[in-house]
């Protein structure tokens, strides 16, 4: 008797505190679904007047207020773009159909082109060149930092001024470009940043920073790696790569320039970077 009637007011009580969850997810749908900001995005308005605010009833909704703010201003600016192509469609002129060639023409024009045909080297060998296309895809500096509508307007990253996002360079027709999560360059600041920690040595020679690669698998390698290269950088030392060796589970002789831009330019310009044969040779060398 006692069980069953644990078990009657347990499940009592569940049922009154599901209802109690269900009336205030009803309660905030409905909410959400009456907003004001709702409403304008089906409007023909193309901005909210300055002086009207939209009430959500309580402050915990401020950022469901926000997302549909977002979210109006990204279905403005998606209808916009959708207007501006319908426009360049439209103002294009079509190609008159070209006149049909005689068949002389025809013979003469098919000779020539069999001559270069045998005139032109053979290119199985030689470099692949990218297509128009991809270069067309991988040169275009149209690559938008935003963030979507959940992220921070560019006046509120002061970090991102003056930067451009990343590229991919690619044989493909793909646009892989859209793969890139980095800047380059990076952002003013970032650039013209000088370290506080960086001393130059009192006698004038070079200061270096070694290391060993960690033992681990290759994330612990990485953050150990990335460890050293803040520091390197944070106090102006030139970083020695150890000699190239078989890490785990990759079978060939590796290094981390193998999965880090360490000889690029932009890498190089704010933290130089030498072999341990270069290394070697500087110390031994006369004066070293």
């Amino acid at each position: 008797i006692f069980m069953a009637a644990s078990a009657v007011v347990f499940l009592l009580t569940t049922l009154t505190t599901m209802k109690h969850f269900h009336s205030i997810d009803a309660s905030l749908k409905d909410h959400v679904n009456n907003a004001p900001a709702i409403k304008a995005m089906m409007t023909d308005e193309k901005q909210p007047p300055k002086n009207k605010i939209i009430e959500m009833g309580h402050g915990v909704h401020t950022n469901v207020q926000n997302h549909l703010q977002g979210l109006r201003d990204h279905i403005i600016q998606q209808a916009k773009s959708k207007e501006v192509k319908l426009k360049e469609n439209s103002e294009q002129k079509p190609t008159p159909p070209k006149p049909l060639q005689q068949d002389e023409s025809k013979e003469n024009s098919a000779i020539q082109s069999t001559s270069k045909m045998q005139d032109k080297p053979s290119t199985e060998n030689s470099e692949i060149q990218p297509s128009k296309k991809a270069l067309k895809i991988h040169t275009s500096n149209k690559q938008s930092l935003a963030r979507g509508h959940s992220g921070l307007p560019m006046d509120h990253t002061p970090a991102l001024i003056g930067a451009k996002r990343g590229s991919i360079q690619c044989d493909s027709d793909t646009d892989v470009s859209s793969l890139a999560y980095w800047n380059d360059p990076q952002g003013s600041r970032d650039e013209e940043f000088v370290s506080p920690f960086r001393v130059s040595s009192s006698s004038g020679k070079t200061k270096y920073l070694t290391f060993e690669a960690d033992i681990g698998g290759f994330n612990n390698i990485r953050m150990s790696f990335e460890n050293i290269i803040v520091m390197a950088a944070a106090t102006g030392r030139v970083l020695v790569l150890p000699p190239s060796q078989y890490m785990y589970l990759l079978h060939n002789r590796n290094n981390f320039d193998h999965f880090f831009p360490l000889f690029s330019r932009g890498m190089q310009k704010r933290l130089r970077v030498v072999t341990m044969k270069q290394f070697l040779e500087a110390q031994f060398a006369k004066g070293g």
